[in-house]
């Protein structure tokens, strides 16, 4: 997957525009220290024809890979959902969505 753009938002209300992975190691620190209501972010991104993908964490590891968020048809709903054995592997995971690695994300995903 080709990305074109991408965002970071916080479940605290900030965001970021096209973020790196230094965004995503802050915004792992800043969940760290939120509040269970507040302790997740998640980052999209964007392919050229402008298909999304979203990756989202929750304080307690929680992790959920949402293909194409705008489709809410539960038959056709896609989502993916595991558990982090740490942040380390949180990281390693943002950074291949970053780089467009979405095949490889969602096998990790399904382990």
């Amino acid at each position: 997957m080709k990305i074109v753009e991408s965002y970071l938002e916080k479940g605290w209300g900030d965001s970021v525009d096209n973020p790196k992975l230094e965004d995503i190691k802050t915004a792992i620190t800043e969940t760290q220290k939120m509040d269970d209501e507040h302790g997740a972010f998640w980052v999209g991104v964007f392919d050229e024809n402008d298909k999304e993908v979203v990756l989202e964490v929750s304080k307690n590891l929680d992790l959920k890979l949402i293909l194409d968020p705008e489709n809410l048809d539960p038959d056709t709903f896609n989502e993916n959902k595991s558990k982090a054995a740490n942040w380390e592997s949180v990281l390693g995971k943002y950074e291949l969505l970053l780089n467009g690695k979405v095949d490889e994300l969602k096998e990790l995903m399904n382990k």
